[in-house]
């Protein structure tokens, strides 16, 4: 009977179905194998059974009968099930098999019920023995060797072919087997018991008995078959297998612990794998598309012909620093920020940072994109209470110049004679904006660069005082070892 066994051992019958060989049936072969022996024995013991007026064997014949359905159901089952995914079906169609087996499992249910009802009347109401013939024995004989051949036979091509309908089949003719050999022990105590000794009242109910035991095993059945078809539909899927693909995924490098999720199922006997985890903000796509094809790598070692889609997403490390977070939410945003600063108040954290946006912009539509790097920080960074965004004109064409000599011995005479300063190198140039000024200035190189950064930030605004004219002021700190005076805090605070 059809059913999708869904279970750690998947991967077994995974293997298996990359190793079948030629001389393996194939699955239409065996599921014809199995309704043409099917009706067969069903004609027989029901043939028999109603000339022995025998419940058991009765009982049995509707069992064989209701396999030849079911076998009926596996061979178009499988034959639909194998057919190619498409629009309305884009995941295939092997859980028809499901389907079938739902169907089965109400005949069953129906057959057990008819044959308990009747083995109650030839236990409790009307007790008696059926007639016990030599083709009561020759039906139920050749009933267990043909079941035993049909379990081979459907047994190798399920390993072969991983069909779960050949699977269930191969189990149900095993039940089939146990059923017919109790019948054949309950018809030889019943043809041979007198002699044995054995009392008339437990002859007269045995053949009720069998046949009731014969319904709890079609009960059994259907009860497997339906809670494996109604696992398959839900999508249920072992613990074991789901931690050991989310074992696999956190042990690929650069996948975040924070934001990763693992979902799969089973159609038929093929795993559908869908991951979605986390890299870091700041990861190039080139990066991210590596990370997603190791992980695809991963779960196909733990279930080799498993279909996977990885959805990969940004995400800020738990570790990162709040500076490279806000970098990384402009980047996302494809915008340029400079000078950004993360400031300690009392009421907790401030970002500062100037924002670089084309000079044609409109105000509105600046202020917009303001906004935006705003709301994109604050969801990265959500510990912090206030972002002030300075909007800067980005240049974005080329200046006309000339060289600005006047300009250029004025700031060197400050300079050198009254800020007392090391010129390495100095030019100024000439624009429309003004004069644009370049200067590199001798340091200690073992100076700490905050103090020089503070040095030079100072020398600025006192350059732009005493020179009139200076649109822009560039400063550049270049090394001189031993020849230029140590600069420290104090002072840097005193120069006038």
């Amino acid at each position: 009977m059809p059913v999708c066994v869904v279970r750690r051992g998947a991967r077994v019958g995974t293997l298996a179905l990359m190793s079948a060989t030629h001389n393996t049936p194939s699955k239409d072969s065996a599921a014809l194998l199995s309704v043409f022996s099917g009706a067969i024995l069903t004609i027989g013991k029901l043939v028999v059974g109603v000339l022995t007026g025998s419940l058991s064997i009765l009982s049995d014949g509707l069992h064989s009968f209701l396999d030849l359905t079911a076998s009926s159901v596996t061979l178009f089952t499988v034959r639909f099930a194998d057919q190619p995914a498409d629009r309305e079906h884009p995941y295939g169609h092997a859980r028809a098999e499901n389907l079938g087996a739902l169907a089965e499992t109400m005949l069953l249910c129906i057959t057990g019920t008819i044959i308990i009802s009747e083995a109650f009347r030839k236990i409790f109401v009307r007790p008696e023995v059926p007639e016990v013939t030599i083709w009561s024995f020759v039906i139920m004989a050749v009933s267990i060797v043909v079941d035993a051949n049909r379990v081979s036979t459907l047994r190798k091509a399920a390993r072969a072919h991983a069909s779960p309908a050949l699977e269930a089949d191969a189990a149900n003719f095993a039940n089939d087997m146990l059923a017919s050999s109790l019948v054949l022990v309950a018809l030889v105590v019943m043809r041979f018991g007198p002699g044995w000794g054995i009392p008339a009242g437990v002859i007269d109910r045995l053949d009720g008995a069998t046949g009731a035991i014969v319904a709890l095993f079609a009960f059994r059945v259907a009860f497997t078959l339906a809670r494996r078809s109604a696992d398959s539909l839900m999508d249920t899927v072992p613990r074991e297998l789901s931690e050991d693909f989310e074992r696999v995924v956190q042990a690929v490098p650069d996948v975040l612990p924070e934001g990763t999720r693992v979902r799969s199922r089973f159609i038929g006997q093929k795993p559908y794998v869908e991951v979605t985890l986390s890299v870091a903000h700041g990861a190039t796509l080139e990066a991210a598309n590596a990370v997603a094809r190791h992980v695809e790598e991963a779960i196909h070692g733990v279930e080799p012909l498993a279909d996977v889609i990885v959805d990969v997403r940004p995400a800020r490390p738990r570790l990162e620093r709040h500076e490279a977070a806000v970098r990384a939410a402009a980047f996302r945003l494809g915008l340029e920020v400079h000078n950004l600063d993360i400031l300690i108040l009392e009421d907790g954290l401030h970002a500062h940072l100037d924002l670089e946006l084309p000079p044609h912009l409109g105000l509105r539509t600046a202020h917009g994109r303001s906004e935006e790097l705003e709301a994109e920080i604050k969801n990265a960074l959500p510990d912090l209470k206030r972002v002030w965004i300075h909007l800067e004109p980005r240049r974005l064409q080329e200046r006309p110049a000339v060289r600005d000599a006047i300009t250029a011995a004025k700031v060197r005479a400050y300079l050198t004679d009254t800020a007392g300063e090391r010129v390495t190198d100095l030019e100024a140039m000439m624009t429309d904006e003004g004069s644009v000024v370049h200067i590199s200035l001798g340091f200690d190189a073992e100076a700490p660069l905050a103090v020089v950064h503070e040095h030079m930030a100072q020398l600025e605004r006192r350059l732009r005082l005493n020179v009139p004219g200076l649109a822009e002021v560039h400063l550049d700190p270049d090394v001189t070892i031993n020849s230029a005076p140590s600069i420290t805090p104090a002072a840097v605070s005193g120069r006038a």
